[in-house]
């Protein structure tokens, strides 16, 4: 049952594609964090981190999204998941942080959770996130993500 605080965490290999920003596109790792409330027995509330990253190089280009959403419960362990908010590009050569920009963001998903067991659920999920940049710039990023969650 689910019931409280959540939390939640996914990582997993990912695709950025980027428009409009140079050598950002390619495949590297995706990255999720999840916190909220419960707020009935098929939705919660999320405030979400999520990221993906590619490495080009010796730069590594991170694509980033905050948003606030939530996740519906379609059936007992099937969920989606969406939210919106704001976004983050940063290209870092070595340990220097070469080109940083800020944007608009959103986050789509969708899963399964594979093992329940009280408050605990281990998920197979697929992420998307949209940022958009500057001057039209565009970064999407496709995750296949294994999830751990607490509710």
């Amino acid at each position: 049952m689910r019931e409280g605080f959540a939390i939640g965490v996914a990582v997993g290999p990912a695709v950025q594609l980027a428009y409009g920003i140079g050598t950002a596109t390619g495949s590297g790792a995706g990255f999720n964090l999840r916190l909220g409330t419960v707020a009935s027995p098929r939705w919660v509330w999320l405030l979400e981190l999520g990221t993906t990253a590619f490495p080009h190089g010796d730069t590594a280009n991170q694509s980033a999204v905050v948003t606030f959403g939530g996740q519906l419960y379609v059936r007992e362990a099937f969920w989606l998941r969406g939210g919106a908010g704001f976004s983050s590009f940063t290209r870092r050569a070595g340990d220097t942080e070469t080109e940083q920009f800020g944007g608009l963001g959103a986050l789509g998903a969708g899963g399964f959770d594979l093992f329940r067991r009280r408050g605990l659920a281990v998920s197979a999920e697929g992420a998307t996130t949209l940022a958009l940049y500057r001057g039209g710039s565009t970064v999407i990023g496709v995750s296949l993500q294994l999830g751990v969650s607490w509710y």
